[in-house]
């Protein structure tokens, strides 16, 4: 028995709707983001749980003080992650462009909002992996 049998007729009528419509998914958009997912963003980057921490810290709606917080974290996986995320500021992935961890810094490097100064201090690390991806990251553009 298929799921579509529970709908109610008012559901069946938007599924039918939905179908209907030739726009790609992509031009789909989600709903706004409310200040109630913003808080709950930042009680994330609160957690206990690094994993928590981490989720926080990949997340579009977290601000940049949510971000710089993050970026002093203990953890290395929930640094690597703020320096993966694309909106974090400039003056945090420079910060975090000088982490003690190779991985940290090979993610400020693979970033594209990564200052173009940081990419060239990037590009003379100590560490091989981090000078790959600076060269890697430069055929972006």
């Amino acid at each position: 028995m298929s799921c579509v049998g529970f709908l109610t007729p008012r559901q069946l009528a938007r599924v039918r709707a939905a179908a209907a419509d030739t726009r790609p998914v992509s031009s789909f958009r989600s709903p706004a983001p409310t200040a109630a997912k913003a808080e709950r963003v930042r009680a994330m980057a609160r957690s206990t749980d690094p994993r928590i921490r981490e989720s926080a810290a990949l997340s579009n709606l977290a601000d940049a003080a949510v971000l710089a917080a993050l970026a002093t974290d203990e953890e290395r996986s929930v640094r690597c992650c703020v320096a993966r995320n694309e909106r974090t500021p400039a003056t945090v992935l420079t910060v975090l462009a000088a982490d003690a961890d190779p991985g940290v810094r090979g993610w400020v490097a693979a970033n594209a909002s990564t200052p173009a100064t940081v990419s060239e201090r990037l590009a003379d690390d100590p560490d091989p992996t981090v000078q790959a991806v600076v060269a890697w990251a430069a055929r972006w553009d």
